[in-house]
This record gives C-alpha cells, sequence and structure tokens, in this order.
C-alpha cells in the first residue's frame, strides 16, 4: 500500500493541477487517494469540487457528505451542502447545514448570503434583511446580497412606516447600504414628515422627485410639508401636480382642496372638495371630505372666515 509520503505527495499533485484548470487530472488523482484512504477528507473534498464544477449533484453530495463527516470543522462542505439544498427546496436540510456553517464561522459573507436567502424562502423577510445587511458590513461588494437588498429593503421599511414604526424605518434606511437612493429618499421624506419635521421632508422629497417627476404620492407628500410649514404656493403646485399626475386618487383633490382654503380660494376650495368627494373609496376620508365641504359653502353663503383643518 502506498505510504503517508506518497500520499501527501499525490494530493499535493492533484491540488496543483486543480489550481492549473486541470480538474480532470486532479479528480483521477483525488480517486486514487480516496480508494487508498478513504477516511482522508482531502481527497472527499477534492472530488466534491469536482463534481460540483461538472454539475453532478448526486454525486457531489455524496463527497460533501463523507467530507463533513471527516472533518468536524469543514465550512466549505457544509455550506454547498446549504446551497445544493436550497437549489432543491429542502429547507430543512438547508437550516440545518447552514445553522453549522454559522457556528463555525459568523462572519463568512456567504454563509450570510444565503442564511438571508434561506429565511427569503421562509417568507420572514425582515430576518432575511438582517442577514443581507451583515454580509454587506463586512463586503459592500458582496453582489447577492447588494441585489437582494435593492428588492426587499423598501418592501420593509414601507411596512415599518405602515405600523407607525417611524424611528424604526428611519434605522432600516440609515443600515442600509443603498441609503441615499431615490426610493430610500423617498420614504426618509415620508418618514420626516410624519415625524412633523417638515423642513427635512422637504429636501428629501424634492430629491426624489427630481429623479422622478411621474409619482404622484411624491407629490403629495412635499405638498402636504409645505402646507405645514405655511408655504402655501408651493403647496399648491405640488398638489395640483399630484392631481396632475393621479387624477383618480381622491386625496390628491382633497389636500388641493385644503389648500385653496388655506389660500382664501374657496369656490375652488368647494369644487375641488365635491371633485375628492367623487373619487374617494375610504369611508373616514370621504366623510372628512363631506364636512370640509359642508364648511365652505356656510363660508361662501356667510362670507366669514374659519381656520381650515386638515383633511
Amino acid at each position: 500500500p502506498p505510504t503517508t509520503h506518497t500520499h501527501k505527495a499525490q494530493q499535493l499533485k492533484a491540488e496543483l493541477y486543480e489550481a492549473k484548470g486541470n480538474l480532470d487530472a486532479s479528480a483521477f488523482i483525488y480517486k486514487q487517494v480516496a480508494a487508498d484512504f478513504p477516511s482522508n477528507p482531502k481527497a472527499q473534498w477534492g472530488l466534491a469540487r469536482y463534481y460540483l464544477s461538472r454539475g453532478d449533484v448526486v454525486r457531489a453530495k455524496k463527497h460533501l457528505v463523507l467530507t463533513s463527516r471527516l472533518w468536524p470543522q469543514h465550512l466549505g462542505s457544509r455550506f454547498n451542502l446549504a446551497v445544493v439544498a436550497l437549489q432543491e427546496n429542502n429547507l430543512r436540510e438547508a437550516s440545518k447545514w447552514l445553522a453549522q456553517s454559522y457556528q463555525l464561522n459568523k462572519a463568512d459573507v456567504g454563509v450570510l448570503e444565503q442564511l438571508g436567502v434561506l429565511y427569503e424562502r421562509k417568507r420572514n423577510f425582515d430576518r432575511a434583511v438582517k442577514y443581507w445587511q451583515r454580509a454587506l458590513q463586512l463586503n459592500p461588494k458582496a453582489p447577492l446580497a447588494r441585489k437582494k437588498l435593492a428588492k426587499y429593503i423598501t418592501r420593509v421599511v414601507d411596512q415599518l412606516i405602515e405600523e407607525g414604526k417611524f424611528d424604526l424605518a428611519l434605522k432600516q434606511i440609515d443600515m442600509s447600504p443603498l441609503n441615499g437612493s431615490p426610493a430610500l429618499s423617498l420614504r426618509r421624506g415620508i418618514i420626516y414628515r410624519n415625524k412633523e419635521k417638515y423642513d427635512m421632508a422637504v429636501g428629501e422629497l424634492l430629491k426624489y422627485t427630481q429623479y422622478n417627476a411621474r409619482n404622484g404620492d411624491a407629490f403629495r407628500e412635499l405638498g402636504i410639508s409645505y402646507l405645514n410649514l405655511k408655504l402655501i404656493k408651493q403647496a399648491l403646485e405640488t398638489f395640483t401636480q399630484a392631481a396632475t399626475l393621479q387624477p383618480q386618487n381622491g386625496m390628491n383633490f382633497a389636500w388641493l382642496a385644503f389648500a385653496l382654503e388655506a389660500s382664501g380660494a374657496l369656490e375652488q376650495a368647494r369644487d375641488t372638495w365635491k371633485t375628492a368627494i367623487q373619487l374617494l373609496k375610504e369611508p373616514q376620508e370621504l366623510a372628512k371630505a363631506t364636512r370640509r365641504l359642508a364648511t365652505v359653502e356656510q363660508k361662501l353663503q356667510s362670507g366669514g372666515k374659519k381656520s381650515p383643518q386638515s383633511p
């Protein structure tokens, strides 16, 4: 039988062939070593890499499992078993191998990216985003994490905004490597508007509208901020733009009507409230608009003044 020295020399020779791209030659030697020393983990790992490169998943899995058993601290075999399991949509196996990989190295970018994919498959998007964010903190160029975060960060932030968790939403934006992108500027502006930081909201929303001049929601948010800053002329312009872009959105006309009231243009406000009432579908907003219309009509009849209230 070959000596240990011979076996080590063969293994080094196989690694050299592999490094030069001669995979068939390296596999031939790895097979010889594995036949003589079936408990040699490096030979099993070499064969696993070979079959993975050839797309032979069945044989690759056999050698990956052997490697993981023979080499308890080996990350690569476990990571690749996790990737294969994810490709097969076997989430239980993927969870097992990724948990072991993570225990071996909590700062491995590839492992963090695949943990994100695992939780994405489980539809736990918050947790998936956390792993992708961690991967990008370690490597800002991590391609999979960047791609996934671009898809999901806005979804996470939108959910937090809807739940009224504005500070948490800002934290998610601040942690994101995509912070500063137009989509996140829009959401930062919405958050600042809800937190009554209107100057800051205007700054972020203007950034976004310069990038995308076709988003009616953005112009409405900008108009609300202007209105709260008592910049009535600017508010009228932006609400008009919102209504032009989204002529079927009743809230655009409700806010425009309110701004017209604030400017003293009561007849135009009355007509605009009527348009809003025709378009609004949410009962609470419809009731508010109906009350505002009645107030404006009363003002027109009496000629009196009354402080406007937000729709």
